[in-house]
């Protein structure tokens, strides 16, 4: 499976106001989904740039990690992340990233073109992305548990 964006016009904020609207997000999260434990960790810093890393582990074994940052880059606000396998092979081209275009943040959600996070409970969270299983689109949920 691969990630796939959908084109859409990416909203701006200023960068304090998507730091505000984002402390919920900071930590780590753990959870399922693709089919195995997922983790999740974010840190924030104080010039409103956002950074972390995902894991996901089958039966003890390493698949995969994304490594990613959320700030507004030449091209506007979005996420964008690489993929590693466990080798540390990128799955992406050099110099080239998955991005989500940012739409729009509040206090319990971030909503990205083709991805969204939202707090379901005080230490819950659900994230859905869309993904493309060869050209089938098809939406992956992860629901986590701040650690």
């Amino acid at each position: 499976m691969t990630i796939f964006t959908i084109a859409m016009a990416a909203a701006s904020l200023a960068a304090t106001d998507t730091e505000a609207d984002l402390s919920w997000l900071e930590g780590c999260w753990e959870g399922e989904g693709l089919g195995g434990e997922v983790v999740e960790c974010w840190m924030g810093t104080p010039d409103g740039y956002w950074s972390g890393m995902f894991q996901l582990t089958v039966e003890g074994q390493l698949i995969f990690t994304e490594y990613f940052q959320l700030a507004d880059f030449d091209t506007g606000r979005e996420l964008r992340l690489n993929h590693f396998d466990r080798e540390m092979a990128t799955w992406e081209d050099a110099g080239e990233h998955t991005v989500f275009p940012f739409i729009e943040a509040d206090g319990s959600s971030l909503i990205f073109s083709g991805m969204a996070y939202r707090l379901t409970g005080p230490d819950q969270m659900r994230v859905e992305v869309q993904l493309d299983n060869d050209g089938d689109p098809v939406t992956a949920g992860f629901d986590y548990t701040r650690r």
